[in-house]
């Protein structure tokens, strides 16, 4: 469970709660708090949830560390903030403020918070591997003790801890990095606590400027120096199509110029081919499940050449695809191309959208999700 709505789906469900809507008003949430949740919970939602059920553990639902439930509820020490509280770990270490930032590569004015009350995974995973014993809840929100539970600590020390921020150094999702090392899972939670040598060297296979041994011990640098300038061999800035220019993509996706007015993101490709990034629109891949695609997702997509779907080469099999068609654009799944009758049969994760059928003629482009970027 790599979000922290698969973890809150997860804790509903273990609660015995069989819609979200009997847990949101059993809790004082409005309808629509759950799936509204991407990979950050506020300190406010949390101490609702917990007061509701002291038995839920916070931390579980924000970062996945510790157990679901536990024995003595958490208590959240509202006095101060986390400048103060950040002092009180300072003294107890014994070290300057600014010994810790020089450690832990931080700016000067850290701590900085940001608005869902939560530190960035970058921040984060700085400061904890250095500091492996500090609460990053706590420093927070105040959320649980200054000192990180034994178990927490051994569990951050761990490779899967480091592929998240080498990820995102790359500009490329966990989901992608899995796939190209030719993983069996596309989450990290399920992945042994032990590498395979067999998984290490398709690692360094497919990310060479990955350094092995800070991947496994933590020590050392993220990357191999003589290695770290291919990073730009293979990363592009691709278009990003944000919702609110869904309507002007529609009339402009054949004009460069336009085309090159619009966002960039990073991605890492190592062929020519065409690309182009949407936002995602709406709750209709939403179906709960780790395969969903939420609002606000970004997905990297390969544009399919005309001449690929004149000649009925898709692989539509497992796959979904952008269809910008002449009155909007959409995300869904492929589940039948009849290129006789000239139609499209669509398919959404989401049940309560019925299918949809498109005529061939009224699509001005597909493109097929290579992979997907979960909002932060």
């Amino acid at each position: 469970m790599n979000s922290a709505y698969e973890r809150l789906k997860a804790v509903i469900t273990a609660l015995g709660y069989t819609s979200n809507e009997k847990f949101e008003d059993t809790v004082g949430l409005g309808h629509g708090f759950v799936s509204r949740i991407t990979n950050r919970v506020s300190s406010k939602s949390l101490q609702a949830i917990t007061s509701k059920f002291p038995q839920v553990n916070p931390s579980f639902i924000r970062t996945g560390m510790g157990e679901m439930f536990i024995s003595s509820p958490v208590k959240f020490n509202e006095n101060g903030n986390a400048k103060t509280r950040l002092r009180e770990y300072l003294k107890y270490k014994g070290i300057t403020k600014r010994e810790f930032c020089d450690k832990a590569d931080v700016a000067s004015n850290f701590p900085i918070i940001g608005k869902n009350g939560v530190f960035t995974a970058r921040v984060s995973y700085r400061v904890n591997s250095k500091f492996p014993d500090l609460n990053m809840d706590w420093l927070a929100n105040g959320a649980g003790e200054m000192l990180q539970p034994e178990s927490n600590i051994e569990r951050f020390n761990n490779y899967k801890s480091r592929i998240a921020p080498f990820c995102t150094e790359m500009g490329i999702s966990t989901t992608f990095f899995l796939r190209k090392c030719k993983s069996y899972t596309s989450s990290i939670s399920r992945l042994p606590d032990i590498p395979s040598d067999t998984f290490l060297k398709n690692i360094s296979l497919a990310y060479p400027q990955l350094n092995l041994n800070w991947l496994k011990t933590g020590e050392g640098k993220m990357f191999n120096d003589d290695l770290k300038s291919n990073i730009n061999s293979s990363v592009s800035f691709v278009p990003l199509v944000p919702k609110m220019a869904y309507k002007s993509y529609l009339s402009g996706y054949a004009d460069d110029v336009y085309i090159s007015s619009l966002p960039t993101i990073p991605i890492v490709k190592e062929d020519k081919e065409k690309y182009v990034a949407f936002e995602v629109s709406g709750d209709s891949m939403d179906d709960g499940s780790s395969r969903a695609y939420q609002n606000g997702d970004i997905v990297i997509c390969k544009v399919c050449p005309d001449y690929m779907v004149k000649s009925n080469g898709l692989h539509i099999d497992g796959k979904e695809y952008i269809i910008v068609h002449k009155e909007g654009i959409l995300l869904k799944r492929i589940i039948d191309l009849d290129m006789n009758n000239g139609k499209l049969i669509l398919r959404s994760f989401n049940p309560t959208y019925r299918d949809l059928e498109l005529d061939l003629a009224d699509v001005k482009q597909l493109l097929v999700v290579e992979y997907q970027q979960k909002r932060k």
